[in-house]
């Protein structure tokens, strides 16, 4: 009986090591998902050279 529950404890060792390892590498694989979607956007984003302000501010000063 002693056997069995040293294997069974060494098998649940072994699938929480397996959980562990998958785990980290969810991680690491949602950690690179989010830099992905975070480069998309700033493709997007409006680039803060784009004089946007000043064509405002010379339509208010031709006013």
């Amino acid at each position: 009986a002693r056997f069995a529950l040293k294997s069974l404890l060494a098998i649940c060792r072994m699938l929480l090591q397996k959980i562990e390892v998958a785990k980290i590498r969810e991680r690491a694989e949602i950690e690179r998902i989010r830099k992905q979607l975070m480069d998309y956007e700033d493709c997007w984003k409006p680039k803060p050279e784009q004089p946007k302000k000043s064509t405002f501010s010379s339509q208010v000063s031709f006013n």
